[in-house]
C-alpha cells in the first residue's frame, strides 16, 4: 500500500514593472509583468526644455511641459507700422515679438525728451518757452512745443513769481519760472516782466495861511487800461505852516506794476487878512502930564499898543493923539491893508 501526505508551501509573488509610458499629459505610468491589473504613476521629469523645444522625460522619454525661456537677450528695433511699439528678435530661436515702448525721460536746458529704454528710439520732445516784457497789463505767453509721441500729451505749466508758488497768468510785474515735467524729468524756463514807467504830475496848489491844506492832485500818464494808482501825494505843509512854498511829493503813491517818474510842484501858503485891531483906552491924565503917563488898557492877542510920542505933554485944547499898534505876525498877516 501506498501513503500520500500533503505537504503545502507559501509563496511571495513582488512586482515587476515594465518601462515608464507615457500618458500624453505630463505623467506617465508603467505595469506589474506578474500583474496587469496593477500601475504606477507619476509625473514626467527631467531633460531642459528650450526657447524652441519641450523638455524630454528622462524615464518616458515624452516630452512635456512648456518651452523654456530664450537663451540669448532680444535686440530691439522700432516697430515699422506702429510708433509706440518696437520689435524684440531672440537670435536664440529667431522668434520676433512686438512689444510696447518703455518710455524714459531726459532733459536738458528747457527740453525733455522722450525715448523708448529699450530701442533707443527718440519718440518726442517738449519745450518749455517764454520771453519777458515791460509790463503792459497782457500775459505773457507760456509755449509747450511738443513733437512726435508728444503732440497730442497734455502737459500742464506750472508757476513760480518771486520764488513762490503762483497760479494764473503771469501779467503782473515780477520774476517768474514756469516749468514742465515728464515721468521723473522737470525743465524750467525763467522770464521776467518788468515794471513800465508812469509819469505823475503833481498840480500846484495854494492856500491862506491858517486854511486846511488843499487837496493834492496829479495827472497821471502811461497807465494801461483800468490801472490806477493808490496812496497820495503829501508836502511837509500843515494848518499852521508859515507863509512859503513847500514841496509837494510823491509821498504814497504807488503801483507794483509801475516805476512812478515824479514831476513834483509847490503848495504856497499866502499872508491871510489881518485880524481885526482891538484899539486901547487911554486912561486920563492931568494937566501937566505926559502922554507916557496915560495908561492904555484893552487886550489885543495880536499886538501891543503904544504912544508913538509919549513925551508929548497935551493940552486941554487938543485933536488926539496917536497910537501905534505893533502887530505880533507880519510874516504870517497881511497889515499893508
Amino acid at each position: 500500500k501506498f501513503k500520500f501526505e500533503n505537504e503545502f508551501k507559501s509563496i511571495t509573488l513582488t512586482h515587476s514593472y515594465g518601462d515608464w509610458v507615457s500618458n500624453g499629459d505630463g505623467t506617465h505610468k508603467r505595469t506589474c509583468a506578474n500583474d496587469s491589473t496593477h500601475t504606477e504613476n507619476g509625473d514626467c521629469s527631467g531633460g531642459t526644455a528650450t526657447c524652441t523645444t519641450l523638455a524630454v522625460c528622462e524615464n518616458c522619454g515624452a516630452s512635456y511641459g512648456e518651452v523654456g525661456g530664450h537663451t540669448a537677450e532680444p535686440t530691439y528695433a522700432p516697430n515699422a507700422e506702429d510708433s509706440t511699439k518696437h520689435d524684440a528678435t531672440y537670435s536664440c530661436c529667431g522668434t520676433a515679438v512686438t512689444e510696447d515702448h518703455t518710455l524714459t525721460y531726459s532733459a536738458s536746458g528747457n527740453v525733455i525728451t522722450e525715448s523708448c529704454s529699450k530701442c533707443k528710439a527718440t519718440l518726442g520732445t517738449a519745450t518749455i518757452s517764454a520771453t519777458g516784457k515791460t509790463y503792459d497789463g497782457t500775459a505773457v505767453e507760456l509755449i509747450v512745443s511738443k513733437t512726435g509721441s508728444l503732440e497730442n500729451t497734455d502737459i500742464p505749466v506750472t508757476l513760480t513769481k518771486d520764488g513762490e508758488a503762483f497760479t494764473g497768468e503771469p501779467v503782473n510785474a515780477g520774476a517768474y519760472t514756469a516749468s514742465v515735467t515728464l515721468g521723473d524729468k522737470t525743465v524750467s524756463v525763467d522770464f521776467t516782466i518788468e515794471k513800465a514807467t508812469v509819469t505823475v504830475t503833481a498840480d500846484a496848489k495854494s492856500k491862506t495861511y491858517g486854511d486846511e491844506n488843499p487837496t493834492l492832485t496829479y495827472t497821471a500818464s502811461g497807465l494801461f487800461g483800468s490801472d490806477t494808482l493808490t496812496g497820495a501825494l503829501e508836502t511837509t505843509a500843515a494848518k499852521t505852516s508859515g507863509v512859503g512854498e513847500y514841496d509837494i511829493t510823491v509821498g504814497s503813491l504807488a503801483n507794483s506794476n509801475y516805476t512812478i517818474d515824479f514831476v513834483g510842484a509847490k503848495l504856497t501858503i499866502t499872508k491871510a487878512a489881518a485880524p481885526e485891531i482891538q484899539w486901547p483906552t487911554a486912561g486920563k491924565l492931568t494937566y501937566g502930564q505926559k502922554l507916557s503917563d496915560s495908561t492904555l488898557t484893552g487886550e489885543d492877542e495880536n499886538g501891543t499898543f503904544a504912544w508913538q510920542d509919549g513925551t508929548i505933554v497935551p493940552t486941554v485944547a487938543n485933536d488926539g493923539f496917536v497910537v501905534v499898534y505893533t502887530p505880533k505876525d507880519t510874516a504870517n498877516y497881511d497889515y499893508t491893508g
